[in-house]
């Protein structure tokens, strides 16, 4: 069975026991620290969207709601007067009115319930350029096993994908992915300098959750690898609108999740 059919189990709700509580980012920051992995600094928390306001934040900093995944609602923010700033995700100037009306479209279009916070948080400093958002590698753990890593690149405009076998080993886009490079294009791998930690605390994470398969989203920056979230049913394969595994790689991160499934059943044995 492949990694798709795996996760269209999960997606359907047909898999057990899996600990959806990772998917509010502030759960996950929390469960990220108990393990002794770097999160973001948060400044501060509003309730709603409508309640947000400018409290003499540092120059840069990120605007994210906690509950949404693959950047939806993130803004990398840089001020450049009092109200006005410029967006770093989108590549655009926006008003301080503006993140009120744009995060509560989003609130409102998600019907949020008791569980919504808007974070504001910490503008990273990545290994690549300090103007710039860090780059982000999504890490495709199995129980400690490490099957695949995305690197994006979200200074360009559609972004920039690269990709890495097993443990930072080569891996062909060409060979294991089908795209029109449309949504998404092709770059090249840059494998951060902190990458044996970035394993190592993916491993661990991954390891810590009673789970297959997680994907562990982390930023290389300045002081080491930092956690962004951890997304138990990533969409960019599975609903293929940016690229597809070929059978073959599919194939072997499906392999991957069974082995991680047996040796979460041997723990219980124990």
């Amino acid at each position: 069975m492949g990694w798709v059919a795996f996760q269209k189990e999960r997606v359907e709700g047909r898999e057990k026991h899996v600990p959806w509580f990772v998917g509010d980012k502030t759960a996950a920051y929390d469960f990220a620290k108990k393990h002794g992995v770097q999160v973001p600094h948060i400044y501060r928390l509003f309730d709603r969207p409508v309640e947000f306001r400018d409290e003499d934040f540092p120059d840069r900093f990120v605007v994210k709601p906690k509950g949404l995944h693959s950047t939806k609602g993130v803004m990398v923010l840089r001020r450049l007067s009092q109200g006005r700033y410029f967006d770093s995700m989108r590549q655009m100037e926006i008003t301080e009115s503006d993140i009120r009306k744009q995060q509560e479209e989003l609130y409102e279009e998600n019907r949020f319930k008791g569980s919504y916070k808007l974070i504001v948080e910490e503008k990273l400093v990545g290994e690549n350029n300090e103007d710039q958002i860090p780059y982000d590698y999504k890490l495709y753990m199995f129980q400690g096993e490490n099957g695949l890593t995305i690197q994006y690149d979200r200074n360009t405009k559609p972004p920039t994908g690269a990709w890495f076998g097993p443990n930072w080993s080569e891996l062909n886009p060409l060979t294991s992915l089908e795209s029109e490079w449309k949504v998404l294009r092709c770059g090249l791998p840059t494998r951060p300098r902190c990458s044996d930690k970035m394993l190592a605390d993916a491993a661990k994470l991954s390891l810590a959750l009673p789970t297959p398969f997680v994907s562990v989203d982390m930023y290389a920056t300045s002081r080491g690898p930092v956690l962004g979230e951890l997304t138990l049913a990533p969409g960019g394969p599975y609903y293929g609108k940016q690229y597809r595994f070929k059978d073959h790689l599919d194939n072997a991160l499906g392999a991957a999740w069974e082995r991680a499934t047996e040796r979460l059943r041997l723990r219980a044995d124990v």
